[in-house]
């Protein structure tokens, strides 16, 4: 074996390569020093299991709220099809498609909770915390919603039955 050699395991063996479930700093092994009995992987498994609950009850109650807001705007925007209330609203979709969630989520908390004084910025420990991260995760879907629900909306009302139950 010559200075241009391929083979690398003894330089492995020697490293931190050789264990890739520990993190090593300088010799210092951070897993069995400072962690105790517990990998990695079981610290993040733990710490995922202590947040489902509130992940859970955030998704949840986003969606509620895009289901409710985007399905009742799309059929009141179908309704007075080509009205003020049918243009305000696909404005309205359009302009919460095109905002980003993090500046959405930035306007809200200045708005309401710095300005206005009505809801927190952070924390859980009740209903309030959930209305600002909820109403800007379901912004962007009760926008798809309403788009959809109105064309769902406007292609069923032009159906023949319709037309014939609408003369009688």
């Amino acid at each position: 074996t010559g200075r241009h050699s391929l083979d690398r395991t003894p330089i492995r063996t020697e490293s931190a390569w050789s264990e890739p479930d520990r993190i090593h700093v300088k010799g210092f092994d951070l897993c069995n020093d400072i962690l105790g009995k517990f990998t990695l992987g079981d610290m993040a498994f733990l710490e995922l299991m202590n947040r489902l609950p509130v992940t859970l009850q955030l998704a949840t109650c986003s969606l509620l709220i895009s289901a409710f807001f985007g399905i009742t705007s799309g059929v009141i925007m179908a309704y007075f099809r080509g009205g003020i209330i049918d243009h305000a609203g696909r404005i309205f979709a359009l302009v919460i498609l095109s905002i980003p969630g993090f500046w959405l989520g930035i306007l809200l908390i200045l708005v309401f909770a710095e300005i206005l004084h009505l809801l927190p910025t952070s924390g859980f420990s009740g209903w309030r915390e959930l209305v600002l991260p909820s109403t800007v995760l379901a912004a962007g879907t009760a926008a798809v919603l309403m788009r959809l629900a109105r064309a769902v909306m406007l292609e069923v009302m032009s159906q023949p039955y319709i037309l014939t139950a609408r003369a009688k």
